[in-house]
């Protein structure tokens, strides 16, 4: 039996607007998809190992080595598969709304993020607002970085992207022949972490 290969959390199969737009998003795994699609797939490499002759079938060290290593492979190659024989599921987080008329409140990051939460969508914006709360950009950018240390971020990241929510704004600041002057990545130095080598 043949499944689609992904199965996307918040990617609703239809909203209720008639006009052309594009919702821009990522697909990830959080920490809760990565534990249900690793289960899946071994349970999956387990069922097809017993099939196999006794003589050749692979012991359980070996057939970890197929798991699923980490968040953002297990998502790449899962997207790259139009079927597979076991569930996977990842989440989808919208990021941005592109209409033909950005008049009026549509103008605002903001506001084009609210109406993605009225159309099913989860935005990326809202998630870092529950996880955050109010506050200065500085100390947003600073309470994230701590929750990212103490693991309560539910989903792998090297960092936080802080851009401009105006459209005049962003047409204001301009771009480089590389990115947008509007937006700039902040990235947090490497977690360290102490481990116990054994023989």
């Amino acid at each position: 039996k043949q499944t689609l290969a992904l199965k996307p959390n918040f990617l609703p199969l239809t909203v209720k607007r008639t006009d052309t737009f594009e919702v821009r998003g990522e697909l990830i795994m959080d920490d809760e998809d990565f534990a249900f699609s690793s289960e899946q797939r071994m349970n999956w490499l387990r069922a097809k190992n017993n099939k196999r002759p006794v003589d050749k079938r692979k012991t359980e060290e070996e057939l970890l080595e197929s798991r699923f290593k980490n968040q953002r492979n297990a998502i790449a190659g899962s997207i790259r598969r139009e079927t597979a024989d076991y569930e996977v599921r990842a989440t989808f987080f919208a990021y941005d709304l592109a209409l033909s008329d950005h008049s009026g409140d549509m103008a605002s990051h903001r506001y084009r993020v609210g109406t993605l939460g009225a159309l099913g969508f989860v935005a990326s914006m809202t998630l870092a607002d529950d996880l955050l709360g109010s506050g200065d950009i500085l100390e947003r950018v600073e309470t994230f970085g701590k929750l990212r240390e103490l693991g309560e971020v539910p989903y792998p990241t090297d960092g936080i992207v802080l851009k401009a929510d105006h459209d005049d704004d962003r047409k204001r600041l301009g771009e480089t022949t590389s990115r947008p002057r509007w937006s700039m990545a902040f990235k947090y130095p490497d977690m360290r972490k102490k481990t116990i080598l054994r023989d």
